[in-house]
């Protein structure tokens, strides 16, 4: 799919508000998401996120990623059924602006709204996985205070280059819930 093919039919699902799989693969696993794009620019698009009737919150991805945009019968009956459950009305769209020029906006836009957000590099040899509050935003990379199962932060902070991101998440059940416990890094002695 061509650039402009792409902006012109994400352009068209963000108007009518339509339920899309955004479907992506990743050494021939379906990584597909489904849910409702937000915004779209040559090389990002913004989705929020539905999972088995809940929209749970937001995904940035690579355009480069993406190998098809899909609305069909069944999507179209998935956002019928989330209007018929109030859930479209109650939590549909994102309060944030996040400005999606390029990933230094994207983590520079995340970064004033407060959001903890999640890394992942898919294409690597075992997912790379990032979580925790964004630190510092550079030109080709971003630092991140992660955090590990327990809720401990690190005291320093991790760097991942934006060549090695394919999805970034963020305001998910998952993130909030964790981030109500987090634990400050501790102390060392001296």
């Amino acid at each position: 799919m061509g650039e402009i093919e792409f902006i012109n039919k994400a352009e068209k699902h963000i108007v009518q508000k339509d339920v899309v799989k955004v479907e992506r693969e990743f050494e021939g696993e379906d990584l597909g998401i489904y849910g409702f794009l937000l915004g779209a620019s040559s090389q990002l698009l913004f989705v929020q996120v539905d999972y088995d009737f809940q929209l749970d919150g937001y995904a940035i991805i690579p355009a480069f990623t993406v190998s098809k945009l899909r609305c069909n019968k069944t999507d179209r009956f998935h956002k019928e059924v989330l209007k018929k459950e109030g859930i479209f009305e109650r939590d549909y769209g994102c309060d944030s602006s996040i400005d999606l020029t390029d990933w230094p906006s994207v983590f520079k836009s995340l970064k004033a709204i407060g959001h903890i957000v999640s890394i992942e590099d898919e294409e690597a040899e075992e997912t790379d996985f990032v979580i925790g509050r964004i630190v510092r935003v550079n030109k080709k990379s971003v630092s991140i205070q992660y955090f590990d199962g327990l809720g401990q932060l690190d005291s320093e902070t991790t760097r991942v280059y934006y060549e090695n991101i394919t999805i970034v998440n963020f305001n998910t059940r998952y993130i909030r819930t964790y981030s109500k416990y987090l634990k400050e890094p501790k102390k060392k002695d001296v």
